[in-house]
């Protein structure tokens, strides 16, 4: 079976980004879940050195890697790390270094987190993250 190895972006969750393609995979693959952690302190190597980890214990001994914005240059990362694992590298909105627009996002982002304004951070995220016609089209009890 081939494996699949799905790393999501900031602010998201692998069922968040992924959770339509998964249900569209159903058992034609292994897919394993690169849950990017919910902590500071973690550096990158550590961080794709658990996603391989995550990989082993789904019994994907090679496996491509997806990675979604944030998870595209962990992907990257991952790949150079351990080359003999990867076997394709697909990026979705990847980024190539963090610019200041994005190191205030993640600031913001960071503050909010770290201050439990959890709502408000989610807020932002959809409000930025989501287009018009998404945010239109969705139940406002959702949001």
């Amino acid at each position: 079976m081939t494996g699949l190895l799905l790393v999501h972006g900031a602010g998201g969750s692998v069922e968040g980004h992924f959770g339509g393609l998964t249900r569209r995979l159903g058992d034609r693959f292994r897919y394993v879940r690169g849950q990017l952690p919910d902590r500071v302190g973690p550096g990158p190597d550590e961080v794709v050195d658990g996603f391989v980890a995550a990989a082993d214990a789904a019994g994907a001994g090679t496996f491509a890697v997806c990675g979604y914005s944030l998870g595209a240059p962990l992907a990257i990362r991952l790949a150079v790390r351990h080359p003999e694992r990867v076997s394709a590298l697909v990026l979705t909105a990847p980024f190539a270094y963090p610019d200041h627009r994005m190191r205030l996002a993640l600031a913001l982002w960071r503050g909010l987190h770290e201050t439990g304004r959890h709502r408000l951070l989610a807020e932002h995220l959809a409000l930025n993250g989501l287009g018009g016609t998404f945010l239109d089209a969705t139940d406002p009890d959702r949001l």
